[in-house]
C-alpha cells in the first residue's frame, strides 16, 4: 500500500498600494491562507534592496523616506517532507509622498 502526502503552497492574499507621507510610520499585515502542511513562515523583501528582509507577517517601516519607495513582497512558505518547500507571494506598492509645510 502506498502513503499519500497531499501538499499544497500557502496562499498570500491580495496586498494594497500604500500612499504614505514623508515621516509617518507605516505598518501592513499580510495574511495568507495555511497550505498542507499548515506550519507556515511569513517574511518581507524589498526588491530595491537585496538585504531588506523582515521575518514577520508586520511590515513596519518606522519615520519613513523617500528612499524607501518600492515594490515590497510578502512570501508566505511552507515545507513538506522535510526538503520540498511550498512558496506563494504577493508585491505591493509603496509611494512615499513629500511632506508640505505651509
Amino acid at each position: 500500500m502506498f502513503a499519500f502526502h497531499f501538499s499544497d503552497p500557502p496562499l498570500v492574499y491580495q496586498l494594497i498600494q500604500q500612499n504614505i507621507i514623508e515621516g509617518e510610520d507605516l505598518v501592513v499585515i499580510c495574511r495568507a491562507a495555511p497550505g498542507n502542511p499548515s506550519t507556515t513562515i511569513l517574511y518581507w523583501t524589498n526588491e530595491n534592496f537585496l538585504g531588506f528582509r523582515q521575518n514577520t507577517s508586520t511590515l513596519r517601516l518606522p519615520n519613513i523616506q523617500r528612499n524607501s519607495t518600492g515594490t515590497y513582497r510578502c512570501t508566505a512558505m511552507n515545507t513538506y517532507n522535510n526538503v520540498k518547500k511550498g512558496v506563494h507571494s504577493q508585491d505591493m506598492i509603496i509611494n512615499v509622498l513629500c511632506k508640505v509645510n505651509l
